[in-house]
């Protein structure tokens, strides 16, 4: 998939406070790849869902272990989880 530098500047701006980049920019190459459209991962990050206590996972992304458990997430729906 093409990577849109727009969607990626977006995701990075919203996220306050001091978050691993790197770790971002991965969990941000995993959705594309989990979903295979940014807009449907950038869709699905911002809709609340049982996995994360009816919270968005978006809310996630401001620490470490946050963005590793919707990584987490991510890899469970690839192996047929219904996330």
């Amino acid at each position: 998939m093409n990577s849109n530098h727009s969607s990626v500047e977006r995701w990075l701006e919203e996220i306050p406070g001091q978050v691993n980049e790197s770790e971002l920019l991965f969990l941000i190459r995993h959705g594309r790849s989990v979903f295979g459209q940014d807009e449907v991962f950038y869709e699905w990050l911002h809709t609340r869902n049982f996995h994360f206590n009816n919270e968005m996972p978006s809310s996630y992304l401001y620490s470490l272990s946050g963005i590793q458990f919707v990584d987490e997430r991510l890899t469970a729906m690839e192996y047929g989880d219904n996330v």
